[in-house]
């Protein structure tokens, strides 16, 4: 263990340090679309993410798979109503430079402020004076530009030996030094209404596989953080109105379906090269015989994207992707001529789907790859089938499809 004599030396050694890491970070994936996400609903709440850290949604492609996607569904589950998530991030900030993102931004539209930054801070080892005097100048400053009932949630700083482009020692000085920081925090926001404090969300073990490497932070990593935010932000914002864990994962109702699908004016339509651009990606990604984009009715399958085979309609009793639709998860079939839950003939042997979500929520088709051969699951990561179904997703939600007339 480092002794406290020689900390203002590491404090050197480990500032020069840091000047190194945006060269390691150029290569780390990061989102090239909008920050913006949104599970819309008459009421919603709307919430700045503000800072670093995973503000800055390392390690996918789409903010959707990233924190501020994963929280905009997360919360309405647990408050009853819709999301509105804005973020402000800077990477490689600390504490000291998160006052200068909200300067010339209108507070007063947000519920709740989530504060996410300190792990630059913990890896320079900056002193806890200059520290504890920041965070109150910030909470200062955002009390003052908020509306008096909007709470801030400042969550705590992840060890740094946990962000692979640190490359420091696990439970080492920095990590140590993280703690001593979250410490403080949680110090400050005891003692000051309205500022709350949450512990930063252990990466789960899900998350830990060989993609990971690749990813820095996967899906799985953001979606944890979203969860542990999400139920803080249930608990300390205005009037929650909580819905169970067993109502959210309850098969959603045909009619809410149909409805959504009719508000997409997308059924029956022409195929769409964006559409068809990410089912085409989908396939040579994972390598399978055929892809498509299926929309669920309450009758059909339809699909208003597909490459590697020409079918267009299926029956809803022998649609993998109405499983899929239905259980809101991913849906993995390694072989089903012997899977019991394939209860119907079919050519496919091997499927893989993930849901598809209109802009309002509501699940309305699935992004799936399939064989005529079976395969491992282990062939298939469904991360990267989540990104591209969120991609479609988006494409819903941007530029929602204009019907086609029928030609006679």
């Amino acid at each position: 263990m480092t002794t406290a004599s020689l900390v203002p030396i590491t404090r050197v050694v480990m500032n020069q340090k840091y000047r190194t890491l945006p060269r390691r970070a150029n290569s780390v994936p990061r989102p090239v679309d909008g920050a913006h996400q949104s599970t819309p609903a008459k009421v919603s709440h709307s919430i700045l993410l503000l800072g670093s850290d995973y503000a800055i949604s390392w390690g996918v492609r789409t903010h959707a798979l990233a924190l501020p996607g994963h929280l905009a569904r997360e919360l309405p589950t647990r408050t009853g109503v819709g999301a509105d998530i804005d973020v402000l991030s800077t990477a490689g900030m600390g504490m000291g430079d998160v006052e200068t993102l909200v300067s010339d931004r209108d507070l007063q539209q947000y519920d709740a402020v989530v504060v996410l930054t300190g792990v630059g801070d913990a890896f320079t080892l900056a002193p806890t004076d200059r520290w504890e005097s920041r965070v109150r100048g910030l909470i200062a400053t955002l009390r003052s530009e908020m509306t008096p009932a909007a709470p801030i949630l400042l969550v705590g700083t992840e060890a740094p030996s946990h962000v692979k482009i640190c490359r420091t020692r696990e439970d080492g000085l920095t990590d140590q030094w993280a703690h001593t920081l979250n410490a403080l925090s949680s110090r400050i926001c005891d003692d000051t209404p309205g500022a709350f404090y949450t512990e930063p969300t252990p990466v789960p073990a899900t998350a830990l596989d060989p993609v990971d490497l690749i990813r820095f932070k996967s899906p799985a990593a953001h979606r944890a953080w979203a969860a542990s935010i999400a139920r803080q932000l249930n608990v300390i914002l205005d009037r929650p109105r909580p819905i169970s864990a067993e109502k959210a994962e309850q098969p959603q109702d045909v009619s809410q379906r149909l409805t959504a699908l009719n508000r997409l004016g997308i059924l029956y339509t022409a195929p769409e090269a964006r559409f068809t651009r990410v089912v085409r990606r989908a396939r040579d990604l994972f390598g399978t015989e055929g892809a498509a984009f299926s929309l669920i009715t309450d009758r059909h399958q339809w699909n208003k994207a597909m490459v590697g085979f020409d079918l267009s309609e299926v029956s809803i009793q022998e649609s993998f992707c109405a499983t899929t639709v239905q259980s809101g998860r991913p849906f993995v079939v390694e072989d089903a001529w012997a899977d019991p839950r394939i209860t119907f003939d079919t050519f496919v042997r091997f499927y893989a789907g993930f849901p598809i979500m209109a802009p309002d929520g509501t699940r309305v088709g699935a992004l799936c790859v399939f064989d005529a051969n079976p395969r491992s699951a282990s062939t298939i990561d469904v991360g990267y089938l989540e990104e591209l179904a969120a991609e479609i997703g988006r494409e819903l939600a941007e530029s929602p499809t204009v019907p086609t007339p029928a030609v006679a």
